[in-house]
């Protein structure tokens, strides 16, 4: 079974900022990698499992720069760009998988 790493906005759960520091931590390691960017809309029943990863109009692949978490907004670049990306979510989920490349958490 995947264990899932769960931080969620206003969540009275008492892991929730030691989730977030592990997904901050994740994500600032994934500095210099190549990433597939997909954003998805939860549905209305909040069910995750229910998203559709199959590749979309709207996804990219690229190479992140100066990935960080600064509060609860996500901070990055593209490695051969300057301008600065970022998105506030109200829940992150990390689900680790074994990758080669993939950061041990």
């Amino acid at each position: 079974m995947e264990q899932k790493t769960l931080w969620q906005q206003g969540s009275s759960n008492p892991e929730n900022t030691k989730n977030l520091v592990t997904i901050r931590e994740w994500w600032a390691n994934l500095n210099g990698k190549e990433i597939t960017w997909q954003q998805r809309i939860i549905p209305h029943s909040g069910e995750v499992g229910e998203l559709d990863w199959e590749p979309q109009r709207f996804d990219e692949v690229f190479a992140i720069n100066n990935p960080e978490i600064r509060g609860i907004t996500l901070y990055w670049r593209k490695l051969d760009g300057a301008q600065e990306r970022n998105t506030t979510p109200n829940k992150l989920i990390l689900i680790p998988f074994l990758h080669e490349d993939a950061p041990n958490f």
